[in-house]
């Protein structure tokens, strides 16, 4: 039986840097809240052909629903097909979903465009629409029939101009990829063109001094965040050729790892960076990989290293509600012999 996913987005803000970025050709909805770390995002029963023991269903069309200026229920786009996964997938450390489409079958309405609409959430961010039921019908319609403008833009169909003056300027190439890479750690990017704009300069600067490390610094940097981890650390290894004990660079050479698949050794590469520098975030950082890995041993053992509270309460994390959520943490160096009482 045809069924359509329905979503609740928290944060309309989020849709152009989340649901609807292109990751590598790909994007990623949610399904539970972005605040929750939950690895279940999604019961697939729900789903008339789904089981308990169901791990994915293919080919499902997804309709994003967000409130308007309004605070009413609004379709704000949708995934013409997509595969819903019960647990979360992470790409990368900054990306996670377990709604995954290609970016071609991505359609997000400009704000001026949404919708209105008739689901109805419950005490959860997600419905199923089954086929025969009014709001389906609805919304499929809403679907099959738009035509208007497209705001989910393909990275590779992006075209970025520079600037004359940086054309020939390295320096000038530099400053204007600090400039957004600080605007991308401030979560200030408005979409992925920001990103590829960074790619575009950093690439200019590689092409003008090659010997230079922030250039490859940069363009590693813009290339992780576009989902080209491959060719991302090709540019880190270059940079690290030139500044081998350079910790930012180390650092990012290890969230490319976790990337690839490599969580282990990605992490310990943050660390490398935070014994160099002496710099907390790294360990927060370091942290995140085992808990995203699901070794909260791990994790815990990384976070009670920072001195900083302040650090560990930006990032949201409570040390003793993870302790008491994985008890076991609390006794690794515990005799069993004490315990019951042997010699």
């Amino acid at each position: 039986m045809a069924a359509i996913l329905a979503v609740k987005v928290e944060d309309p803000r989020s849709l152009k840097l989340n649901e609807f970025f292109d990751y590598d050709g790909k994007c990623y909805g949610l399904t539970r809240s972005r605040a929750l770390t939950d690895t279940v995002c999604i019961d697939l029963a729900d789903f008339y052909e789904g089981t308990v023991r169901s791990e994915v269903m293919r080919a499902v069309p997804v309709v994003f629903i967000c409130e308007d200026e309004d605070e009413k229920d609004a379709i704000c786009g949708w995934y013409r097909s997509a595969d819903i996964y019960r647990e979360i997938r992470r790409p990368a450390l900054f990306l996670e979903g377990n709604a995954i489409c290609r970016t071609d079958s991505a359609v997000l309405l400009p704000e001026k465009e949404w919708i209105p609409s008739s689901v109805k959430f419950a005490d959860r961010l997600y419905q199923v629409l089954e086929d025969g039921d009014v709001t389906y019908t609805l919304t499929k319609a809403v679907m099959d029939s738009y035509s208007g403008e497209n705001e989910c833009l393909r990275g590779d169909h992006i075209r970025i101009t520079l600037d004359p003056s940086c054309r020939r300027s390295y320096d000038a190439c530099i400053d204007r990829c600090a400039d957004l890479a600080l605007q991308l750690m401030d979560d200030k990017c408005e979409n992925i063109r920001d990103i590829r704009t960074l790619e575009t300069y950093a690439r200019q600067a590689v092409t003008i001094s090659p010997r230079q490390a922030d250039g490859h610094y940069y363009l590693a940097m813009a290339l992780y965040q576009l989902g080209k981890a491959k060719a991302g650390m090709k540019s880190a290894e270059k940079a690290l050729a030139i500044e081998p004990d350079a910790a930012d660079i180390i650092a990012l050479k290890g969230n490319l790892l976790v990337s690839l698949g490599y969580a282990d050794e990605g992490a310990g590469h943050l660390h490398e960076a935070w014994q160099i520098s002496g710099d907390e975030d790294y360990l927060l950082q370091e942290g995140r990989i085992y808990m995203f890995a699901g070794r909260m041993d791990k994790a815990v053992e990384c976070l009670k290293k920072i001195s900083d509270p302040a650090i560990l309460e930006d990032a949201g994390i409570k040390l003793k509600d993870m302790e008491r959520r994985w008890p076991f943490l609390n006794v690794r160096g515990f005799s069993l012999k004490k315990m019951f009482g042997k010699k």
